[in-house]
């Protein structure tokens, strides 16, 4: 399972991850990305991949996480 984790200390509120990879990625109410510990939904890998990647400021990593 591909989990979702965001330095938010580095989220700059762009919205790139939000336009390259609609529905994946969630925002608060200040635009700023909330999915930190949030799975991504089955199917949703490749579009979550292409959200991380243009973050400009490298904030979203996408990590395997086992299930237990």
């Amino acid at each position: 399972m591909l989990m979702i984790k965001v330095r938010k200390d580095l989220c700059c509120g762009t919205r790139l991850c939000i336009k390259a990879a609609p529905g994946v990625f969630r925002l608060d109410t200040e635009g700023y990305n909330k999915s930190d510990g949030q799975p991504v939904a089955q199917g949703k890998e490749d579009l979550a991949r292409k959200g991380a990647a243009v973050c400009p400021e490298s904030a979203i990593e996408l990590v395997e996480a086992s299930d237990r």
